[in-house]
């Protein structure tokens, strides 16, 4: 697919589908994991921390309070810390595509959205961040 195609795709799949969907947002979550390309980033697990945004339908869950109904969150989260801790990363782009596969497998979520926050990345900066955009119009 051509940058333009999936441009004009993604403009189309955000502008009547997935922007008409509801939102889980799970803030906050600390994984201890490796990750980092230097030398001293490899030597001992340090925190990294998800902000998850999961575009679904929680209409049927919100008229009928069954959890069958929904996308069970804690499960989903579980999946995502399995995962990182499972391995070593260098980049953090890299846990956020991960992460943004393993979630997209679930049926019911369309589209996700992973902030990874790295805390002391760098000297001259708190955290240094990625903010991917995913979903299963565009991922097929």
């Amino acid at each position: 697919m051509t940058q333009l195609a999936r441009h004009v795709n993604k403009a189309l799949c955000r502008e009547h589908a997935i922007e008409a969907l509801d939102k889980i947002l799970i803030s906050g979550v600390s994984v201890r994991t490796i990750c980092g390309v230097f030398e001293w980033e490899k030597v001992a697990p340090r925190d990294i921390i998800l902000d998850i945004e999961l575009s679904v339908d929680l209409q049927h869950a919100g008229k009928t309070d069954d959890l069958s109904n929904t996308v069970d969150y804690d499960s989903i989260t579980n999946a995502v810390v399995d995962h990182i801790r499972s391995r070593t990363f260098n980049l953090i782009e890299t846990v956020a595509e991960e992460c943004a596969e393993e979630i997209l497998k679930n049926d019911q979520i369309m589209e996700v959205r992973i902030t990874v926050h790295k805390p002391n990345a760098m000297p001259s900066a708190k955290c240094v961040s990625v903010c991917i955009q995913r979903n299963k119009l565009l991922n097929v």
